[in-house]
């Protein structure tokens, strides 16, 4: 739609028309280049309101000269979909990322709930999720060995997308969250650095109290009760503590359960964001009598919400020169051409106060480290860590420091011998050790795995082994290993994929049940799987990448390192561990 005729021209104080293209102050000079990234409802969602590449981001992105947009706003939405959409999944935002962010989604909340007590908090608990998630620095689910769980805890498999229903969608960071109803039972995690939010879930069913304790100091508590009918992501933030490890244990006190998503670090260079409030709209018909002034109430908790946050500021559009009757499109709810202008000079001018951005403009050699998680807490008696599994022993470790031999013996300890076995269409193979590591040796074949294991004992199991060369193709750490023919693999795949997992059922990669989590396998990163049951997970270097279900795994209780090529014996493997359930 074009802009609709007017009685007078809109007009700044300077005199500048407002539908005409401002010249950007200076200040805003730092996002000239710059990626913008969006979200929010259908205001960077829907298209068809205005002048094709003329929606108010879009004209930001040319006066100011910036770089690409990434749009992930979503018709419709209201902040606890986009709350839990921003979490992970096709509409999430990526770690560690590098744009200006604009975010803007009020009135659905209003439209499809209310301004209520309930709703507020809800609205509350998801702006934060939101800007929790955007300025951290590291992220680690539930359902990785980093979280420790008491007795009286399941598991949900959850995973939302922008076709779940309007005002109901529910997510997961890890595709899988932990949850409690009984009074008492507690989760615990280890982290390194001062601040960390600790991420739980606002539940439609009601929630309850949750609180928190590092040790025996007390560290706030989190209320997740009377919230509307949507699963909400909610955050507890714990701030200022003595720099190195601590362990965090939350608790649910009272209420009706207790639902763990992950836990975030807080970034020291946060990418810069601008939220900006609605404008006044015309109500539907339909609306509450209460519309407007229940938007102006939200629009108050979200400014609120916002000031928490340094690298944030808050625009509140509902100001003078807003005229609704030239720069709305003819559904009361949307700007056309007219009001994308009118908002994209109130946000360059917002722009202007934004002081320099280190998480913005600094080369990736000054940019925060990565956040690599410490070791889990103990297991407790009865309880389980968030892969499923219970308190762990190792059964076996090896770090091949041994001479060169073309047989790789017994391990360092836990005095399991080595064992090369061999796939369909392999005559012969061997495995030794080389210059301190292992590795296949030869193979005689026309196809078919040569696989070095040893044998743990039971099928649920953990295994992790350093990745020694340069990462190859047709080679793999092995685990849940039947015999030759029936295995998985953890690949570090040199084709450019990244990490990989693959099931070989009767000596053949099974088609379909590849999954590709990525990273840049190198020289030295260690490798972890668990598999329990049916759930399998992949960290890499402490960091967790892969969790998923493979229901047709092998039953198998061997773990090793293998190789499907006879062209090349360049792959090696270093630091063996395997572990089973206590």
């Amino acid at each position: 739609m074009g802009i609709l005729d007017a009685p007078t021209i809109a007009k700044d104080s300077t005199g500048r028309r407002l539908d005409s293209f401002a010249v950007a102050p200076a200040p805003v000079g730092q996002f000239e280049l710059q990626p913008i990234w969006v979200t929010g409802h259908s205001w960077f969602g829907n298209n068809a309101n205005a002048t094709p590449g003329a929606r108010f981001f879009e004209r930001v992105q040319k006066r100011l000269g910036m770089g690409t947009i990434t749009n992930k706003g979503v018709s419709g939405r209201t902040a606890g979909d986009m709350a839990n959409l921003t979490l992970a999944g096709a509409n999430s935002w990526t770690l560690r990322s590098k744009a200006l962010v604009m975010m803007c989604c009020t009135i659905n909340d209003v439209t499809i709930f209310d301004g209520s007590a309930a709703a507020r908090r809800h609205y509350s608990h998801a702006w934060r999720s939101m800007l929790a998630t955007i300025t951290a620095n590291g992220s680690i689910p539930a359902n990785t060995a980093s979280f420790v769980y008491s007795s009286g805890w399941t598991t949900e498999a959850v995973v939302g997308t922008s076709g779940s229903a309007q005002g109901a969608t529910a997510n997961s960071t890890g595709g899988t969250r932990w949850t409690t109803s009984t009074t008492g039972s507690y989760f615990e995690f280890t982290f390194t650095g001062t601040d960390v939010d600790v991420f739980l879930v606002a539940r439609t069913a009601g929630a309850g109290l949750a609180t928190f304790t590092e040790g025996g100091t007390a560290r706030g508590t989190l209320d997740l009760t009377a919230t509307m009918g949507q699963d909400t992501p909610a955050v507890h933030k714990i701030r200022g503590l003595s720099a190195g490890t601590h362990t965090i244990r939350g608790t649910l006190t009272s209420g009706a359960s207790l639902t763990v998503d992950s836990y975030r670090i807080p970034s020291t260079a946060p990418v810069p964001v601008l939220v900006l409030g609605e404008p006044q709209v015309i109500p539907a018909v339909g609306d509450q009598s209460t519309y407007l002034a229940d938007v102006e109430l939200l629009k108050t908790d979200l400014a609120v919400v916002v000031a928490e946050y340094p690298s944030v500021k808050y625009l509140d559009l509902n100001t003078t020169g807003w005229d609704t009757a030239t720069m709305l499109v003819s559904d009361g709810k949307h700007p056309q051409d007219w009001g994308s202008a009118w908002i994209a000079d109130k946000v360059v001018s917002k722009l202007a106060e934004f002081p320099f951005s280190t998480g913005l403009n600094v080369l990736a050699a000054s940019y925060p480290s990565a956040y690599a998680a410490p070791a889990g807490p103990t297991v407790p008696t009865g309880g389980k860590d968030g892969t499923g599994s219970g308190p762990m022993t190792v059964v076996a470790t090896d770090d091949f420091n041994r001479a060169d031999a073309s047989t790789l013996g017994t391990t360092t300890t836990g005095s399991k011998t080595w064992s090369v076995l061999l796939g369909t269409g392999v005559s012969a193979a061997t495995a030794g050790i080389a210059s301190n590591v292992a590795k296949i040796l030869s193979r005689t074949a026309s196809s078919g795995w040569a696989v070095a294991a040893i044998d743990t004992g039971a099928t649920n199991h953990r295994v992790s082994m350093k990745l020694a060369s340069t990462p190859t193709n047709l080679h793999g750490m092995i685990f849940a290993a039947v015999d030759a023919d029936n295995f998985m693999y953890a690949l570090a795949d040199a084709s450019g994929a990244g990490w990989t997992i693959k099931r070989v059922a009767a000596g053949a990669v099974v088609a379909g049940e590849t999954v590709t989590p990525g990273g840049v396998p190198v020289v030295g990163d260690v490798v972890e799987v668990d598999i329990f049951g049916t759930s399998v997970s992949l960290r890499v270097n402490g960091s967790p990448i892969y969790s998923g279900t493979h229901a047709n795994r092998p039953n198998g209780s061997k773990v090793g390192f293998g190789q499907a090529t006879s062209s090349a014996f360049t792959a090696t493997w270093d630091d063996l561990t395997a572990s089973i359930p206590a």
